[in-house]
């Protein structure tokens, strides 16, 4: 499930590239201290290449996201994965679909969420080694 809200953007977090990727099973993500609602696990995944990764707490991610007209909202992922050994964000696209209807349109370049009983488009850009960025801003406000 997807909690968002649109926002009066105020200030300059820091931001953050989130990686959409088709094929990922969960989200992940390597900074603890920008999840909030944190609990403790112990399990671990692994990535494309075989490799094993300890997850040390699941929690919810809090972002400032910018639709295709430029307004700002405020978007929680929840059950995001901490896991410290991973170099980017991973969003799984087949989740966001599952927990709220969100839709990943690669071929045109674009999130679509559903907001206010309607949808409302999101740019994302195909990086140069083919993986989908959707570019954000870490919000230190959960939504």
């Amino acid at each position: 499930r997807l909690l968002t809200r649109r926002v009066i953007h105020q200030n300059a977090p820091d931001k953050l590239n989130l990686v959409i990727d088709s094929g990922c099973a969960t989200h992940c993500h390597n900074m603890r201290d920008d999840l909030i609602n944190l609990r403790t696990v112990d399990e671990s995944i692994v990535d494309i290449n075989g490799v094993s990764h300890l997850v040390t707490s699941i929690g919810d991610l809090p972002l400032i996201v910018f639709d295709v007209s430029g307004f700002s909202h405020e978007l929680l992922i929840l059950g995001v994965r901490h896991v410290p050994s991973i170099s980017a964000t991973l969003v799984s696209a087949e989740r966001l679909f599952e927990s709220s209807n969100a839709a990943a349109l690669f071929g045109r370049c674009e999130m679509r969420l559903p907001i206010h009983g309607g949808f409302t488009s999101f740019p994302i850009y195909k990086a140069a080694d083919g993986l989908y960025i959707w570019p954000v801003e870490k919000s230190n406000v959960p939504a």
